[in-house]
């Protein structure tokens, strides 16, 4: 760490930070769709079930993706100010809270689990499934929280090389263990079992090569122990972590209630709700791109305001936001002539593909709208702006989206189309609210004072 990390704004230089991050999160998407698409091989209750599950673990990682958010900022706008201390500081906070709390989340989500999925629509054995799976997943957290906290450090330092050559090696052992496990007889009737146990070792080898990475590169050190900074240093970063973390439980919390809606349609609920999950795992095809640009947006924009670079801030911003949504929109359409075939391909359940593709056609559509807020999102958190993001989307979907997803899910189309529709719509109002955030309010003046 003592060498300091080039944090130039060139295309060279931005090329560098992003064409790693795109193709780990195209591995991190076959990662999620792989065991959606083994469950759709199964049946659909098992599909509704580790649809739901899966969505419920996401929600409980919000804690993780809003620590994560707040060391984003702040290390980078520390290294754009040449405090290559001060970010090392943050560091050893960030590995350390997300530790705590991806134990302490895990046995909470244990002990209520009952109480979660009661909530959420599901009937007879997809239920059954789901609590099973539950039970597993769980012990997969602490894991997951530390391993992303890893990769979180290395991109903030501009090391992107070593969070893909990682991702591939734990993606490989994922689909080893998923066709391994899931596809034999090893769990006796109960194949399912075997997307669990999958996830659980993926998670724990991903959690132990991170934290080799880390103490290879010299960003973590037994000796150091910086808690007499503690004081000075958390204030910034639990902020930026506290709104991340509010918007974020907004939209997991949002997905949950979509899932719930579907689950409670007069029509083909279990087939909705394997079809969302399947084409939720199949938009992310697209979307994950959209979150390399929304890394790399945090990163490069918290480098320029830490080094004072305002106007700098703002340029890059928008070539990444654009670029991005022009980029997606593309692959977006050339999608939309195959969506049977993926349906085809992530299903054997006549009525699972048929929501598959309704799922993929409006959010296809959708496309430039969500690239556009989620790079936006990416922009705030750079800032340590992110109190918008959570404004904006806690308004798109809680005022827009639920209540139009209820409307013409259950008494306009009567099954999930009229949810899918009310994505679309809500998506639309979300990317006009962003884009007058960027234009007409002063964002840059929440970076660090230094």
């Amino acid at each position: 760490m003592s060498k300091h990390p080039d944090i130039s704004t060139s295309f060279k230089a931005i090329f560098a930070l992003l064409w790693p991050q795109v193709l780990m999160m195209y591995v991190i998407c076959v990662m999620n769709v792989a065991p959606i698409w083994a469950a759709g091989k199964m049946s659909a209750d098992v599909s509704a079930a580790l649809g739901v599950s899966m969505q419920m673990l996401f929600l409980l990682s919000v804690i993780n993706i809003a620590l994560n958010s707040g060391a984003t900022a702040v290390i980078s706008q520390s290294i754009g100010a040449k405090k290559l201390d001060r970010a090392k500081f943050y560091v050893f906070i960030t590995l350390l809270l997300n530790a705590l709390f991806g134990v302490g989340v895990g046995v909470l989500a244990y002990i209520f689990s009952g109480q979660i999925f009661a909530l959420l629509g599901l009937k007879g054995a997809a239920l059954d499934i789901a609590n099973e799976l539950w039970a597993v997943l769980l012990f997969s957290l602490p894991c997951s929280f530390l391993f992303n906290s890893a990769m979180v450090v290395f991109r903030s330092f501009r090391e992107v090389i070593f969070p893909l050559i990682i991702t591939i090696i734990v993606c490989a052992f994922y689909l080893f263990f998923i066709f391994k496990l899931s596809f034999s007889h090893f769990f006796m009737g109960r194949e399912y079992m075997g997307l669990a146990y999958s996830n659980l070792i993926a998670q724990g080898i991903a959690a132990l090569l991170g934290a080799f990475a880390l103490i290879a590169k010299g960003h973590i050190s037994a000796s150091f122990l910086p808690f007499a900074w503690l004081r000075l240093a958390m204030p910034k970063l639990l902020k930026t972590a506290l709104h991340s973390g509010a918007t974020s439980i907004v939209w997991q919390a949002g997905y949950v209630t979509l899932y719930a809606i579907v689950g409670f349609l007069p029509l083909h609920s279990n087939e909705a709700l394997g079809g969302l999950a399947s084409g939720h795992r199949v938009e992310s095809f697209i979307f994950m791109v959209g979150v390399a640009f929304h890394m790399s947006a945090s990163v490069v924009v918290g480098n320029c305001l830490g080094a004072k670079r305002v106007a700098e801030a703002r340029r890059i911003a928008a070539i990444l936001v654009f670029s991005g949504a022009a980029v997606m929109s593309v692959v977006a359409g050339i999608l939309w002539w195959f969506m049977s075939d993926l349906a085809a391909f992530m299903s054997d359940d006549g009525l699972v593909q048929f929501y598959i593709v309704e799922y993929l056609k409006y959010n296809f559509l959708s496309t430039p709208f969500s690239i556009i807020s989620t790079i936006f999102a990416g922009v705030m958190i750079g800032a340590s702006a992110a109190h918008f993001n959570l404004l904006i989307f806690g308004l798109s979907f809680w005022v827009i989206r639920i209540p139009l997803a209820y409307a013409l899910g259950h008494f306009v189309w009567g099954d999930a189309t009229g949810v899918f529709v009310a994505m679309l719509i809500s998506q639309v109002i979300q990317t006009a609210l962003m884009l007058y955030v960027f234009y007409r309010v002063d964002w840059t003046k929440y970076a660090l004072k230094h």
